[in-house]
């Protein structure tokens, strides 16, 4: 019996080796990259995310044994400067000398709820200040978490499938790595196994080429064949008013277990999070609609945008007054609103935003409860709304962002502005702001500081960003059209594209 089982695993494991055995040599004598393990194409390359984020791993643990003062930043994609290869954090290190220390935990994608909160109560105590600029991506860890209670992929209305499994091994996997590599906790990570030999064998990487090559295949036949946007108008809300009172709730949750775990001498800034509602919502609600009146209003909606036209020649104002769909109908008055003061526009820009049934952007009760939460001894509340309330017109509310929610140049440089005197207690002021093809130049307090930055990369990814969210909402381009062309100048103007 023991030699049934043998035989076959010894074979098995011999073919293997073997395989492995005519590739390396097949490398070394072709010099192909068809035959590279997955170390070599990331020389290739000169790339190897792993290798940095240990290296970055080591420096932060480097720096939490000095005197400084030091910082910690929290939050997605817009903490993390997004499309940008430079943030606020980067800018705020710069800012407040060389007493301080800016560690920035940001992430991509990653709500604050059972992510970046987790993160936080890891690593507070080894901070002066926490930062928390997060809010944005609260939908995803209510849909994580739906769907684990579930234990099925929760599908969104444009047919993505959350793989919520994935998600968390991913979370877990990172905070392993804070653990280990920054906490010098004992941990034993499978992964390093699995890592080593991803690394190593040449099988793997063939493997998973081809996979890659399929997937893209896959990918590119379902965008084809299938329109994957959301519906203008939905019988049923994705997300209902329970969902959402549920999403604040978790975050008002999370926010109060951190403050509570603070040290005596801590700083905890909390920010609310920028947001571009003047962008039409995702999806609206009108429940029991017939299918000719739901079209006819589709149209109707879609006849609005165009017309807008960059906020020319619309001519339907009066009509407005009576569209059904209300997170449509606010976000139109927002965008032709003439108020004397341009933040009532802001405020009913709000309003669509509050109704948008696919909320992908922050709430705006999250926002409400930053704005409105106890704040006690050392916890500080940083008001944007200031700055907003500034603002003379949409086009200089544009200026602050790239896209739905992202901070442009300038948003990054006010909200610096806004930490720096939180921290130092007086106002700073970021000027000469001048950003060229490859770099952007500011001065702070008669110093000059000069970033290098990649705006070639970051312009193409938001231009792909806009392009994929416009996906869901395919016929309404409105605010999609202007930022993408924005960006098409900007590469214009620095040759990028012709």
């Amino acid at each position: 019996m023991k030699k049934k089982i043998y035989y076959p695993l010894l074979s098995t494991i011999f073919i293997f080796v073997l395989i492995e055995v005519i590739l390396f040599f097949f490398y070394n004598i072709f010099d192909s990259k068809y035959f590279e393990n997955f170390k070599e194409t990331k020389k290739r390359y000169n790339f190897n995310q792993r290798k940095i984020e240990k290296e970055n791993y080591f420096k932060i643990k480097k720096e939490l044994k000095t005197n400084k003062i030091k910082i910690a930043i929290f939050g997605g994609s817009s903490a993390n400067g997004y499309p940008f290869d430079i943030k606020f954090s980067d800018i705020l290190a710069k800012t407040l000398g060389d007493e301080y220390i800016v560690h920035n935990y940001s992430k991509n994608g990653e709500p604050f709820v059972d992510f970046q909160s987790k993160k936080i109560l890891l690593l507070q105590n080894y901070y002066d200040y926490v930062v928390i600029y997060s809010g944005h991506n609260e939908i995803w860890s209510y849909i994580y978490h739906k769907s684990k209670i579930l234990k099925n992929n929760i599908t969104f209305p444009n047919g993505a499938k959350v793989n919520y499994k994935s998600i968390y091994q991913q979370r877990d996997r990172e905070i392993n790595k804070i653990k280990k590599y920054i906490l010098d906790k004992n941990i034993y990570e499978f992964d390093e196994i699995l890592f080593y030999f991803s690394d190593n064998l040449r099988s793997y990487n063939i493997f998973r080429k081809i996979i890659v090559r399929l997937t893209k295949l896959k990918k590119n036949k379902k965008l084809i064949n299938k329109n994957l946007g959301y519906n203008i108008l939905e019988d049923k809300p994705f997300l209902n008013q329970v969902d959402k009172k549920n999403i604040i709730n978790r975050y008002k949750k999370d926010i109060s277990t951190i403050t509570k775990n603070k040290k005596p001498k801590q700083k905890i800034i909390i920010l609310p999070v920028l947001s571009n509602y003047f962008f039409p919502s995702f999806s609206d609600h009108i429940p029991n609609l017939d299918i000719w009146k739901k079209k006819k209003l589709e149209d109707q909606i879609i006849t609005y945008y165009k017309q807008i036209n960059l906020l020319k020649n619309f001519d339907n104002i009066e009509k407005l007054k009576n569209l059904e769909a209300k997170a449509y109908k606010n976000n139109l008055e927002a965008i032709i609103c003439n108020e004397n003061k341009f933040i009532k526009c802001i405020d009913k820009a709000k309003i669509s935003n509050s109704l948008d049934t696919i909320p992908l952007r922050v709430l705006p009760e999250i926002n409400k409860f930053i704005t409105n939460m106890d704040y006690k001894k050392n916890i500080m509340y940083i008001d944007l709304q200031t700055k907003l309330n500034e603002l003379k017109s949409l086009d200089e509310f544009n200026e602050i962002f790239v896209d739905f929610q992202h901070p442009s140049i300038l948003g990054h440089i006010i909200i610096t502005e806004f930490l720096a005197k939180a921290i130092l207690g007086k106002d700073i002021k970021i000027k000469n702001l001048h950003i060229k093809c490859d770099q952007f130049t500011f001065n702070i307090q008669n110093k000059t500081y000069i970033f290098k930055s990649n705006f070639k990369k970051a312009f193409e990814d938001n231009i792909n960003f806009l392009k994929a969210n416009n996906l869901n909402q395919p016929n309404i381009n409105y605010s999609y059209d202007y930022f993408i062309n924005r960006s098409i100048d900007f590469q214009k103007k620095c040759n990028f594209i012709q």
